[in-house]
């Protein structure tokens, strides 16, 4: 087995102990299990091919078999398809009439599944139609998956408007026997909210034609398998967590860039460094596969290690490109095959690599900046080492960003080396969204006293409400009908709340597509007038906004050099309290409040360095949100033993005021490490004094940055402690000199206030008694 440490570290001449952690994950072998609900017939098929199924898949295969529905959460590679396939195969032997519907996150994961798919059919011998219904799907091909197909591919944006019209449906639901969900891990949050609505929607329905059906869920490693799939779908599931498929062994290394400025913690670009090793390692003859956060960088970062190949080590021969959804499918399934074939040496990849797709076993995986959870970090070093017969150790390595979120991982290895800590968060209690849902369901079938199998009983306030509105009629004994010539599924954006939406159009080239919608607020924050915004990999600017009276945004694709950061002014209001508890010195806070961001400004920030190189005005007026929040009431004992009583007040209260906005910073920071979140959906403010509040001593809000609320907050609540532990640790730890910190440990690229003020030795002090 290599020893990559030395190796690695005896290449570069400029080596500054950047190797700040080495492991070598052991091999495992795999254990093998007997079904014993598979019949003789599909036995015998997957002996004459050799194939023999993990423990966790027999089990997952009994256990649905006996009736159950089932949650597989294993590792990347673990053979999850193969078990739901073999589930759907066998209800189908014993019944021929039979059908299954599947629903992936992406299109391109449904395409590449469906070949998977019928490869294990064609080896079962087994005449099974696979039929994709999506949007990509003419009506005419979609009418003959409808009548034809066993099995029906699609995905929960399709679905919601396909529930409109179920009737068309009647004979595939009628003899539907399972529901299996492709990555369920994916849907948290906001989108996750409405994906569950949608599930109960298509129970509802299934039910109404064939009885109750079974699910499958297929998921990676969770902190909350078992809660997570009941909140999904709405129903108990059986768990299958332990990963009985072997590995070989992963030499496993962080490499963080050398430090350039001590005093401000500055570090050299992550890119350019893991530039550097791509180079070095395909160098060393290892087939390599980097991911990269966007299209822009895995172009310049593959230019970037061919350059270094060519100058540092003579130009080997070897070759590097990039891979990415902006390629033509032509080109992306030619990198594919010369992957497969070892005739490439090094590629480039967005995470269009990290799913589904099957590119044979490669020698190393090269991650440019944590990916932002361990399911995702897993799953990007995982396509590595996928075969464990060929024996050999495979080589993964991570570049962190100098963010607060990558460089508490890089000091806490353990995070991603134990069991997964992090949870999937769905909160059903956002009732516009969830009286968006009802009017679709009423339009689908009438709403009865019955359904309160499938919705809360507030659904018959949700019908009321929209009796008086004039879109229903009826009661729960006749129904709740839907009486407006409209379809109101079509008014349902999985990635939205409120009303208030922005259309969005894409201009590329000569083309110009629509996305879609954005309600106000991330329209404001992301998509101002004169954004740069990221969208498949690719920058876009925008070059039309319209807030008038069909809200509208425009954006143009740019090559750009910098991107932009919303400036913004927060305040809460209308404060509800709806639980409280004491945390150490301090009280901690759960309810509800309004917020008013005014995202006055945006900051244009040089992509290679992070330098600020411009400030435009935005000309927005505020906007405002109804939303969850979750606070810190600090007591006025608590500042006096922070802050000197020999230091003058204006210097007192600016020191205490950085203590509390870089709080604020480090427990927002810190959740991604609890939870499946993205920073910018969490917002925060910091005060000393604020009227929603009975703090003498200064109070720190979080909130959720969406209409209505989706959980992040709550859930930050219920685990603070822990959230305050980390906040702390990651201060404490920090190598860097500012007293007000720096980008690794106090700062926010999201920061309205342009990181100031900001105090990291008393925000640690006071983090410590949050706990």
């Amino acid at each position: 087995m290599h020893d990559w440490t030395e190796r690695l570290s005896a290449r570069f001449p400029e080596y500054k102990d950047q190797i700040t952690f080495s492991t070598v994950i052991p091999p495992s072998e795999p254990e093998y299990g007997e079904s014993e609900e598979l019949s003789r017939y599909i036995k015998e098929k997957l002996n004459e091919n050799d194939i023999k199924l993990y423990s966790h898949q027999s089990r997952s295969v009994d256990r649905f078999l006996n009736g159950e529905n089932i949650c597989l959460a294993t590792g990347t590679a673990s053979g999850k398809t193969l078990a739901y396939a073999l589930c759907s195969a066998q209800i189908m032997h014993n019944n021929p009439r039979s059908n299954f519907l599947i629903l992936y996150p992406t299109k391109a994961l449904t395409r590449d599944q469906r070949v998977e798919l019928e490869e294990i059919f064609s080896i079962l011998e087994m005449d099974i139609s696979i039929g994709i219904y999506d949007g990509d799907v003419s009506p005419d091909e979609k009418k003959r998956v409808r009548e034809n197909a066993d099995i029906i591919l699609s995905n929960f944006t399709g679905l919601n408007l396909y529930l409109a019209n179920h009737e068309l449906w009647s004979g595939f639901f009628e003899y539907l026997s399972g529901v299996i969900i492709d990555e369920a891990h994916h849907y948290t949050g906001l989108f996750g909210m409405h994906v569950a609505w949608i599930i109960r929607r298509l129970r509802r329905v299934v039910d109404y034609y064939a009885g109750k059906s079974q699910f499958i869920l297929s998921s990676a490693t969770l902190g909350n398998p078992e809660e997570h799939s009941k909140n999904l779908v709405g129903v108990d599931f059986t768990v299958i967590e332990k990963d009985c498929s072997g590995r070989c062994a992963r030499n496993l290394i962080f490499w963080n860039p050398p430090t350039i400025d001590e005093r401000v913690g500055e570090k050299r670009s992550t890119h350019r460094e893991s530039s550097d090793l791509l180079a070095h390692l395909v160098n060393e003859g290892l087939q390599t596969l980097m991911f990269v956060p966007s299209r822009k960088m895995a172009e310049l970062q593959s230019l970037w290690s061919s350059e270094r190949l060519k100058e540092e080590y003579g130009d080997p021969g070897v070759e590097v490109i990039p891979y990415h959804a902006g390629h033509t499918k032509n080109s992306r399934r030619e990198t594919e095959e010369r992957l497969k074939s070892a005739e490439l040496s090094g590629v480039v990849s967005t995470t269009a690599l990290q799913l589904g797709i099957n590119i044979g076993s490669i020698d190393a995986t090269l991650l440019s900046g944590y990916p932002g959870s361990r399911i995702d970090f897993w799953q990007q070093i995982g396509r590595a080492g996928r075969d464990p017969s060929g024996g050999e150790s495979v080589l993964s390595v991570m570049v962190p960003f100098n963010s607060s979120l990558d460089q508490f991982i890089v000091e806490n290895p353990d995070h991603l080396l134990e069991k997964s800590i992090e949870d999937a968060v769905i909160d059903l209690s956002n009732n516009q969204i969830f009286s968006k849902h009802m009017l679709a369901s009423a339009s689908e079938l009438p709403l009865k006293e019955k359904d309160v199998e499938f919705f809360p009983p507030k659904f018959k306030a949700a019908a009321e409400m929209w009796k008086k509105e004039g879109s229903i009629s009826g009661d729960l004994k006749t129904g709740y009908r839907h009486v407006k010539d409209d379809m109101p599924q079509q008014d349902i954006d999985l990635y939205s709340v409120g009303d208030e939406n922005f259309e969005v159009f894409i201009r590329k080239d000569s083309e110009v597509k629509n996305l879609p919608e954005v309600e106000k607020s991330r329209a404001y924050r992301d998509l101002h007038p004169g954004a740069i915004y990221l969208y498949q990999g690719e920058y876009y600017k925008v070059v039309d906004f319209d807030d008038g009276m069909h809200p509208s945004i425009t954006l143009e694709q740019t090559d750009t050099s910098f991107y932009t950061v919303t400036l913004r002014n927060t305040d809460i209001f209308d404060v509800e309290k709806e639980e409280e508890k004491s945390l150490g010195k301090v009280k901690l806070c759960r309810g509800k409040g309004s917020v008013s961001v005014n995202y006055f400004a945006y900051k244009k920030k040089r992509l290679s360095n992070d330098n600020v190189i411009g400030t435009e005005k935005t000309g927005l007026e505020p906007v405002r949100l109804n939303t969850h929040l979750t606070w810190i009431e600090i007591p006025s004992e608590v500042k006096m033993r922070l802050v000197d009583d020999d230091i003058e007040d204006g210097l007192d209260n600016m020191a205490y005021d950085g203590a509390l906005h870089a709080s604020e910073h480090a427990l927002i920071n810190m959740m991604p490490i609890l939870m499946l979140v993205d920073k910018k959906d969490v917002g925060g403010l910091s005060t000393r004094s604020h009227p929603g509040s009975d703090s003498e001593g200064g109070t720190i809000f979080l909130y959720d940055g969406v209409e209505g609320g989706v959980g992040f907050v709550y859930d930050a609540y219920q685990r603070f402690g822990e959230l305050a532990r980390k906040a702390e640790k990651r201060l404490r730890n920090c190598t860097c000199e500012s007293s007000k910190g720096c980008p690794a440990c106090t700062f926010s690229a999201n920061c309205g206030n342009d990181n100031t003020p900001l105090n990291k030795e008393l925000a640690a002090e006071l983090l410590k008694k949050m706990y």
